[in-house]
């Protein structure tokens, strides 16, 4: 008795071949997607917090009668409400927390409670907003108040 011993024949091979790429391309294309969207909501989550930081602008100067800017008046140019302020001294950063958010053309005077001035006399002061209820430090709009000794 002869035993016929085959391999499987060409075109179950094809079609196990087929199946396969079919199933590779489904596993690609499913996280193609979902990689895509995630870089995509980072993306649009990055420029609004850029655009945001673009809308808002403030003056400070140096309230009149005070000296070594314990106080300084702000005045809020921007559209957003301002929640607090970074208060840059030579390699020291303070947060000043406002007790009640400086909204659109609000002018109000603050203490900084800087303790000594830097040699430049100069300092710096970077608004924080609020995004999607995350608190963002504008750096690019900081501004360089000089005070007096």
């Amino acid at each position: 008795m002869r035993l016929n011993k085959k391999a499987i024949t060409p075109a179950i091979s094809f079609i196990l071949l087929i199946g396969l790429a079919v199933a590779m391309a489904g596993i690609v294309t499913v996280w193609i997607k979902s990689t895509a969207g995630e870089t995509s909501e980072k993306l649009v989550s990055n420029v609004d917090k850029d655009m945001r930081c673009t809308d808002t602008s403030f003056n400070a100067y140096e309230t009149d009668g005070f000296t070594q800017c314990t106080d300084v008046t702000l005045h809020n140019r921007g559209f957003f409400s301002i929640q607090a302020i970074k208060v840059r001294t030579d390699n020291q950063v303070e947060d000043i927390e406002l007790s009640t958010p400086l909204v659109p053309q609000e002018i109000r005077t603050i203490s900084l409670n800087i303790l000594s001035l830097p040699s430049n006399n100069k300092i710096g002061l970077i608004p924080i907003i609020s995004v999607k209820e995350e608190l963002l430090a504008c750096m690019a709009k900081e501004i360089s108040i000089e005070c007096t000794p």
